[in-house]
């Protein structure tokens, strides 16, 4: 089964984008995971199995098969096959969830606006993890 890639958020305009927050890594990475141990139960114990990855921003090739024409309006991504396409024999899958920092960075305006838009991207791709799509990701009214 292919790989398939969902967005959070793709359909952000660049002109969208505010003025770039600056914060160290280390203290992006200390929001990332206070947005983990977040996530309500009954859907964090799919974490323990997801790595939650932090780039930049995401690779050219990605927005070009995804049809996106610039890289800086994604702010997350669920890399892998949703856990409702498996099927018995499928051999374990390479899923992950990636946020990107320089987008996130750029799209918020200060700590507290970073740290939601962190946990809602999170709650977003997790949602694509367990094979929701758009509609019902938005009824999850996170």
């Amino acid at each position: 089964m292919p790989v398939r890639l969902r967005p959070a958020l793709a359909s952000i305009r660049p002109a969208d984008i505010l003025p770039r927050m600056k914060i160290p890594p280390e203290e992006f990475d200390r929001l990332v995971q206070e947005a983990i141990e977040a996530i309500p139960p009954e859907y964090g114990q799919y974490l323990e199995y997801l790595p939650v990855v932090v780039q930049d921003r995401p690779e050219k090739q990605v927005c070009r098969r995804m049809g996106l024409p610039d890289r800086r309006g994604l702010l997350g991504l669920f890399e892998g096959v949703p856990r409702t396409q498996r099927g018995s024999d499928d051999a374990v899958h390479l899923n992950r969830i990636v946020l990107y920092r320089q987008n996130l960075l750029g799209y918020c305006a200060g700590r507290r606006e970073l740290a939601d838009q962190i946990r809602k991207t999170l709650i977003h791709e997790l949602g694509h993890y367990l094979g929701m799509d758009e509609q019902q990701i938005r009824q999850l009214d996170y």
